[in-house]
């Protein structure tokens, strides 16, 4: 038995519900999924699964060869014991190390509501 000082705090859920969050695959829910392709002889392009996140949220770092992506992640999963979704709200970030010779002075983007593609040319 659980003794609580509060019991108006303790959210009841049904551990089914995140049983099935937990057992999804992967790409349904894998925050800032990269995949990073040589798309021809001079750019490399990176896609990232951002349908999870807050677009405006988004944040691009570069350090050395390493991009860094941050952003907020919006994770909503349905408990059969409660009328509305539950909404889980957290920071992630992703580290990709870059190819050798990428210029990272030089990054396009497009975006839209589930992925941002960045496109990164090679030094001239």
């Amino acid at each position: 038995m659980i003794n609580t000082i509060n019991k108006d705090a303790i959210l009841p859920l049904d551990l089914s519900s995140i049983r099935q969050l937990l057992d999804a695959p992967v790409a349904e829910f894998s925050l800032l999924n990269a995949t990073i392709s040589q798309t021809t002889a001079d750019f490399v392009e990176i896609d990232i699964n951002i349908a999870q996140c807050d677009s405006d949220s988004i944040e691009i770092t570069t350090l050395a060869n390493k991009l860094i992506i941050s952003a907020t992640a919006n994770v909503q999963f349905m408990d059969r014991s409660q009328p509305f979704p539950c909404n889980l709200v957290r920071q992630c970030e992703k580290a990709i190390e870059l190819p050798a010779g990428v210029d990272t002075s030089q990054i396009r983007s497009q975006i839209n509501d589930t992925n941002m593609v960045l496109h990164i040319p090679f030094s001239a």
